[in-house]
């Protein structure tokens, strides 16, 4: 089951990334216009074609003054993510997968976090895969975007054991869904707790 359903997405820093993306794209060549699209829908548009030659990724660009392309490893962090999970969600929908995905929001907006999750629960209709994700950005919590008894909130006890606990134990009024404004005033916990704080010069202060 492991094996057949569970897919552990890359960060998009590693070699893996790219090789994984080249595999997908080799094999469902359809898939380019699809992930084009998808880029597009979070307003990347100017990516015109992407490509597979000599074991590398390149995108070409078109904007109003230029027309150039550019290998996979030289382009940011964050489109990079985003074609991955774009051509990961593609997989979960021709087979069932689980996706799990480690800091899901690194360098994405949270208007595009909360739209990859609505791109991912529109189309992921009959075909019966699951994302399980790992973040922090409260805008995960914005009324109708996730089930209750689909998040989970994070914690340290007094031993320093991290416990975890869903939303769904916590009762609200359906007509008043205010959870992501709760959860910043401290209602569910799993907050981190601050101090004041100041780097000091410490060798400034040893002359003295």
């Amino acid at each position: 089951w492991l094996q057949e359903s569970l897919h552990l997405l890359p960060m998009g820093v590693s070699n893996i990334s790219e090789k994984y993306l080249i595999a997908q794209l080799t094999e469902h060549p359809q898939w380019v216009q699809q992930l084009i699209n998808f880029l597009w829908s979070v307003d990347i548009t100017d990516i015109r074609d992407i490509r597979v030659k000599d074991d590398r990724v390149i995108f070409v660009h078109t904007n109003v003054t230029q027309h150039y392309a550019s290998f996979f490893s030289l382009e940011s962090l964050s489109l990079r993510r985003l074609c991955l999970m774009g051509v990961a969600f593609f997989e979960a929908f021709t087979k069932k997968r689980t996706l799990i995905i480690d800091d899901f929001g690194m360098l994405l907006h949270p208007n595009v976090l909360c739209h990859i999750v609505e791109v991912f629960e529109a189309s992921n209709e009959g075909f019966g895969s699951q994302m399980m994700v790992v973040d922090c950005n409260p805008s995960l919590l914005k009324p109708g975007l996730l089930r209750r008894d689909g998040v989970y909130f994070a914690e340290k006890n007094s031993e320093s054991a991290t416990v975890y606990f869903s939303l769904a134990n916590f009762k609200y009024s359906k007509s008043k869904d205010k959870t992501q404004s709760q959860y910043m005033n401290g209602a569910f916990g799993a907050l981190p707790i601050l101090s004041e704080f100041c780097f000091v010069d410490t060798n400034a202060a040893k002359e003295v």
